[in-house]
């Protein structure tokens, strides 16, 4: 749940222009916000779950899903808190830490990855759990993020790519 690219449009604040006038696509831009997102935190959860893979004994099924959920959870994490950050984005700041502890958009997407994880839990705990098991049911989860990441970004390449070109900074 953390939060890097919720705040990496407003970080620009008003040098913003600089951003948008570089010889490289929006959509480009974009995707390396949520690129530099993973970079941050994918390798330590790699060896986070390669740790747990090793500890638990787990099949290779096990150890694919476990491998790769969360790297795919930080994707999708990182897709919501830059489209977040693309409809609240704060440029009328006079320190960055107000935008990274005091914006909207780091708020929303705070919120949205806690209660998208609870849900992710309780789906276990309250009705996966008596119809299937948690093999299958992570299979199921990693199936649906993945569906998310393509529809978020589909979204960040069509409509988050005009709504960063109507950013203008105070």
């Amino acid at each position: 749940t953390a939060l890097i690219s919720a705040s990496s449009i407003s970080l620009e604040s008003k040098s913003i222009w600089l951003l948008k006038t570089l010889p490289v696509k929006a959509a480009t831009i974009l995707a390396s916000k949520v690129m530099f997102h993973w970079l941050v935190l994918g390798p330590f959860f790699l060896i986070l779950s390669l740790t747990i893979v090793i500890m638990f004994g787990a099949s290779l099924w096990q150890s694919i899903l476990f491998l790769i959920l969360p790297q795919l959870i930080i994707i999708l994490f990182g897709q919501a808190g830059l489209i977040a950050n693309l409809f609240w984005p704060r440029f009328d700041y006079l320190n960055e830490t107000a935008v990274v502890k005091q914006s909207v958009s780091v708020i929303v997407a705070m919120v949205a990855s806690f209660v998208f994880s609870g849900l992710l839990i309780a789906g276990y705990a309250l009705i996966w759990n008596r119809i299937g098991t948690l093999d299958q049911y992570i299979a199921v989860v990693t199936a649906f993020i993945l569906l998310l990441i393509a529809g978020l970004g589909v979204y960040l390449n069509t409509a988050g790519v005009r709504r960063f070109r109507g950013l203008q900074a105070p």
